[in-house]
């Protein structure tokens, strides 16, 4: 399965929006590698969005893609990848 543009662009929104919520400043750009979208965050304040363990970074990976494959079960599969500025 081919990822699109809009694919992409519906993944960056939501993470976005997602992000606002939290009030933390943070950027993403989208790879695809194996059939998925990646996400190259860099945050101000990384620790934040990674949390303990990375529970916070799975956690808003699995809000993430629930709500893009609630939009669509075939939505690509998102992960993504944290590092400070």
């Amino acid at each position: 399965m081919e990822i699109t543009q809009r694919e992409l662009d519906q993944t960056l929104q939501q993470f976005n929006h997602l992000i606002g919520l939290l009030g933390v400043s943070a950027t993403a750009k989208p790879r695809i590698i194996n059939s998925r979208i990646h996400l190259d965050v860099e945050a101000s304040e990384p620790g934040r969005l990674i949390g303990r363990r990375g529970r916070i970074r799975s956690a808003l990976e699995l809000v993430l893609n629930g709500i893009l494959r609630k939009q669509s079960d075939e939505f690509p599969r998102v992960s993504m990848e944290i590092a400070g500025i």
